[in-house]
């Protein structure tokens, strides 16, 4: 199994954003043949794999932030993995600092988290067949305290897009709507105020220049049918340097409670749910033809 073959492969180094890459070539003719590609270990000890379309082309390219404390290289073998990348997309999945794979400790999203974010992404946008400038992170519930925290935070990265899958705003102040399980495990690490801080995304998204889309249920899979937290992530987005803030895909001049709660999808969402799948491939493929 290639997670036996990563305890010995070399390490690579992380490189540089690129100034400019393939140009965007013509889909018509894409197929349904797909690649696993070679899995990589960035230095220090960070596990990441790619699935590709075959066809030669320059493709979008979507690192996924997996939501918890959870894994992420596991995302390659699934059915959404597969679809995204026979849409003609390039899927990176990684192991954060402390899961899986890679070495290192659990950082739930803090500064070292989003170190490594920082370095996928720039791998992901080295990669031959990806376009640079067409680059989407999807990130999933807590997920987002890393992929704020970077994009809001690192000039270097041009990120088109970040869709953010019901990740919470402000911490501590959103954990009380969270099942208590979550709440121990995160007041046991956390250290002080700084910590939570670093953890919020509310504290850095307003400073990320690309397009945001957050993805919202009337039943959210951690707060229930509490909304607060979308409301503030998308009043931070909308008042600060986003390209675009969007809303299950609305856009709106101003955000209320109640008008958070009119655009939220019904029922519940994961992240494999037909309408949030057609949301992704819709910022994915901004201005392609």
């Amino acid at each position: 199994m290639w997670f036996m073959a990563l305890g010995c492969a070399a390490m690579v180094p992380v490189p540089e954003w690129p100034n400019s890459g393939c140009e965007s070539s013509h889909r018509s003719t894409l197929g349904h043949t797909l690649v696993r590609g070679d899995q990589a270990v960035l230095e220090p000890g960070l596990a990441l794999g790619v699935l590709s379309p075959m066809e030669t082309g320059c493709w979008p390219a979507i690192v996924l932030v997996p939501p918890g404390i959870q894994d992420g290289l596991s995302f390659l073998d699934t059915e959404l993995g597969a679809q995204l990348a026979s849409a003609g997309i390039v899927v990176v999945a990684y192991d954060p600092s402390g899961r899986g794979a890679s070495g290192g400790e659990e950082n739930y999203g803090g500064l070292q988290h989003q170190g490594d974010l920082a370095a996928v992404l720039r791998w992901t946008a080295n990669l031959y067949a990806v376009d640079p400038n067409r680059v989407t992170v999807l990130s999933r519930s807590i997920g987002i305290a890393a992929a704020a925290g970077v994009l809001g935070g690192d000039a270097s990265l041009s990120v088109q897009n970040l869709v953010d899958l019901e990740g919470p705003a402000s911490l501590p102040d959103d954990l009380q709507y969270v099942a208590e399980h979550a709440q121990e495990t995160l007041n046991d690490a956390a250290t002080d105020e700084d910590w939570w801080l670093e953890r919020s995304a509310s504290e850095s998204l307003g400073t990320y220049p690309g397009h945001y889309l957050r993805i919202q249920a009337l039943s959210d899979h951690a707060t229930g049918t509490w909304v607060g937290h979308a409301l503030r992530l998308m009043q931070v987005a909308q008042g600060g340097l986003a390209a675009t803030a969007s809303l299950n895909g609305i856009q709106s001049e101003s955000w209320d409670y109640e008008s958070v709660q009119a655009e939220a999808l019904e029922g519940r969402v994961k992240v494999d749910d037909p309408r949030a799948v057609t949301l992704v491939l819709g910022v994915v493929n901004r201005g392609v033809e």
